[in-house]
């Protein structure tokens, strides 16, 4: 067994690597369409799929709505478009709302959340634009088309609570602020990343840190020295990983 410490930066940078790594991912890049809308965790797998295609750049401005201290200054331009793969072709100039009908059973969408239960794998996704954003096209083509909706979520978005009962409040026609949303896709975490990748087990210990850690997770891994010592060397290389950029 070892421990490792993932700052949310190295956490979204280890999810991203392993969802690009998925067989249903590549498959569906190369054959069908994925769907990457806009968000600070789906930046980095926005860079994997793009290196996967043959760009290797760096992906800015990729974000919708965030919490962010109030004197924080954007650097970049903010993307006005998500980011779809069809068929290997990179498109750069649509979002959600242009392609979400074409979507079917073989397509597959990735959006950030707000809140992950990780024992049930639900997301739970905040509202605040009052026709219901983002998530309206993608739950219909999840019910209607059966397409298949995966959430990048950090484990800092833990929350163990009934995240039902939590868009039921959030939702009272009494109470002031965003809404939130039950999303019908599945969360995808730290924990499902270190299993996909190298197999492990991990087990979150302990949380927290400062000077940009305060997110941070602290996970025990379990497995056999092989997968450990691979595990290892991706480590040495996403720890290293940069603060999200406005």
């Amino acid at each position: 067994m070892i421990q490792t410490y993932l700052s949310p930066a190295a956490g979204k940078r280890l999810i991203a690597k392993a969802l690009a790594a998925r067989a249903d991912v590549q498959t569906a890049l190369k054959e069908h369409t994925i769907l990457v809308i806009k968000g600070s965790t789906n930046a980095p797998l926005a860079e994997e799929l793009l290196k996967l295609c043959g760009y290797d750049e760096k992906v800015r401005g990729f974000y919708r709505g965030i919490f962010k201290p109030a004197e924080a200054e954007a650097k970049y331009p903010v993307n006005k478009c998500d980011l779809i793969f069809r068929k290997g072709e990179v498109i750069r100039d649509k979002t959600v709302f242009d392609i979400a009908d074409e979507l079917g059973p073989d397509d597959i969408a990735f959006k950030g959340a707000n809140a992950v239960n990780p024992l049930t794998h639900q997301a739970a996704v905040l509202i605040g634009n009052p026709t219901g954003g983002t998530m309206v096209p993608l739950t219909k083509a999840v019910i209607g088309k059966r397409m298949k909706l995966i959430h990048p979520v950090g484990l800092e978005k833990r929350n163990r609570n009934d995240l039902n009962m939590m868009a039921q409040l959030c939702n009272e026609s009494s109470t002031q602020g965003v809404r939130m949303v039950v999303s019908p896709g599945t969360a995808y975490t730290e924990v499902d990343a270190f299993r996909d990748l190298f197999g492990i087990k991990a087990i979150l210990i302990a949380a927290g840190g400062v000077a940009g850690y305060e997110g941070g997770c602290f996970f025990l891994l379990q497995s056999e020295e092989e997968a450990l010592a691979k595990c290892r060397d991706m480590l040495a290389e996403i720890t290293a990983e940069p603060p999200f950029e406005l």
